[in-house]
Formats: C-alpha cells, sequence, structure tokens
C-alpha cells in the first residue's frame, strides 16, 4: 500500500530547457542540487546526480531509477501535457520516487521509525503524484520549496534516495 494513496493517470509536466528558467528559480534549483552533491560521496557522484532540461535527479543506488528530482516549474516555460494542470505556483519543487523499485524502498524506510526522514510525510501533497515527460510512467509525490525550509536537510532526504 503507497504511503499516500493516489490513483493514475496522473499529471504530466514537461520541462523545457534549463536555462530558459528565471535566473532566481535556477539558482534556488541548482544551489539545493550542489549541497545534495555535497553529501555522495565523490566517487559515485557523477553517477548519482544528473541534470537534465528543467530539473536535477537524483539516481537511484539499486535500480538506476530516478529516486528524486528537484524541478523548477515555472508556468512560461514549461507545460502540462494533456490538459492536466494541477495549478502550481512558480517555484522549485521537491519530487520523491512514489512508484517502481525506488518509491517500494522508500516506503519500506519510511515505516521504520528510526528513520530519519519521516517529517517528509508533513510535506508531501496528500493523495497526489505527478510524472514528468518523456517518462509519465515515473510517479514522484511532490511538495514546492519554501523559503523557510532548511535546505541541508532536504539536501540530506534527497542524498538518501540516491542509495535506495
Amino acid at each position: 500500500m503507497p504511503l499516500i494513496p493516489y490513483h493514475p493517470p496522473v499529471p504530466c509536466y514537461q520541462t523545457d530547457d534549463i536555462t530558459r528558467y528565471s535566473p532566481e528559480l535556477l539558482l534556488e534549483a541548482s544551489s539545493l542540487f550542489e549541497l545534495v552533491r555535497g553529501r555522495i560521496h565523490s566517487s559515485v557522484v557523477d553517477r548519482h546526480c544528473k541534470i537534465y532540461d528543467g530539473s536535477f535527479s537524483i539516481v537511484a543506488t539499486t535500480s538506476q531509477e530516478t529516486a528524486a528530482k528537484i524541478v523548477i516549474y515555472e508556468r512560461r516555460v514549461g507545460r502540462w501535457l494533456l490538459g492536466n494542470n494541477p495549478s502550481w505556483t512558480d517555484g522549485v519543487y521537491v519530487w520523491v520516487r512514489a512508484n517502481d523499485d525506488s518509491g517500494r524502498a522508500l516506503e519500506k524506510a519510511i515505516q521504520d521509525p528510526r528513520f530519519d526522514h519521516r517529517w517528509v510525510l508533513d510535506r508531501l501533497v496528500p493523495n497526489r503524484a505527478v510524472s514528468v515527460a518523456p517518462n509519465p510512467a515515473e510517479h514522484f509525490y511532490f511538495f514546492v520549496l519554501e523559503p523557510a525550509d532548511d535546505r541541508g536537510r532536504l539536501a540530506d532526504l534527497l542524498a538518501f534516495c540516491s542509495t535506495l
């Protein structure tokens, strides 16, 4: 049973060339991504941290799936496919895998009372998941990055996702 049940199909967001996003959002997303990179061993960081159009991806160790993403959303740049717009505000979003091997591994980890990142359950949007083109079968829970968010704690969570 998923941590937060959702029912596919989910909205699918198509990002654009990362240079088309506003400099402020790009700086916010890339700064968080660099914090994540700093928490992953240098011998494997390039295998686990990838930059794609409009997003920064964290790749899982065991499955090689995208386990988490830092996604820039800007209404004037990216687009929702099939008219499935969940009415987001412009900003940087943190996505964590909801399905497949990485999603199941995260779900199992969160069930352990010793898991350091249970706080993320309070941040994920209830009963909602999204996907990203060109891989709409990859589903992610998400939340928007807020100014008061502890960037170090977020980086720890995303680095943990690379171990799934």
